[in-house]
């Protein structure tokens, strides 16, 4: 079993309380449209605690923008903007967006600030998903960010934020829903392998050719 600090555990149990008092709680359905399970990082008595969080995509009439609600809001760190920014980049040079609509991304039900990169390829797997109206596997919490060339990388202190999110999913009995993380992170021996998807070292995040994006493989 992983270890994490007595006061760690404390803090992640009161968050666990909190997401079931409001119903707030991971999806873990087959598959679904425009949705997808990834993660945030919040800062509680001076330390980084990661919680599960959820993205949407919703598709309005428009002329083939792509509008993150929260970057929109100033409800975000400059280390989230600057990442969101990169996988519209990817998304735009990669992807053709119909051009009379428009994507909105929002965290749903997310009452603190949008913190750091980890949410960003989950956020470019759920656009891509959406152009091409891909159903995403709901089993599994992406935790990671993609380069301007749409390459999953693993993010800033990944084991502990892996750590965070098992605990998490055991404390609220919905430890049969996985973490998904790069292809190339090093792993802790402390992790459990069989509660990890490794996403393969592709280019592109969604097969154009295959018509297949790599939640379905999960």
């Amino acid at each position: 079993m992983f270890a994490l600090e007595e006061k760690r555990k404390q803090i992640l149990k009161q968050l666990a309380d909190e997401f079931l008092q409001r119903e707030r709680i991971v999806y873990i359905k087959e598959s679904e449209f425009r949705e997808i399970n990834t993660v945030n990082e919040i800062s509680i008595d001076g330390i980084n605690i990661t919680i599960p969080n959820r993205v949407t995509a919703n598709v309005i009439k428009g002329s083939g923008k792509i509008k993150y609600l929260d970057y929109e809001a100033g409800n975000c760190d400059p280390i989230y903007a600057k990442a969101i920014m990169t996988v519209d980049s990817y998304i735009r040079n990669t992807h053709r967006i119909p051009s009379d609509k428009d994507i909105i991304i929002s965290h749903e039900q997310e009452y603190y600030k949008i913190q750091g990169n980890a949410s960003t390829l989950a956020e470019a797997l759920l656009i891509a998903a959406t152009i091409y109206s891909a159903p995403i596997k709901q089993n599994v919490i992406i935790i990671g960010t993609i380069d301007q060339f749409g390459t999953p990388l693993p993010v800033k202190a990944i084991n502990t934020k892996i750590k965070d999110i098992l605990y998490f999913l055991d404390i609220t009995k919905t430890n049969n829903c996985k973490v998904a993380i790069p292809n190339n992170t090093k792993l802790h021996d402390d992790i459990p392998t069989d509660r990890i998807v490794k996403i393969p070292p592709f280019v592109h995040i969604f097969d154009q050719k295959e018509n297949k994006y790599f939640s379905q493989e999960v």
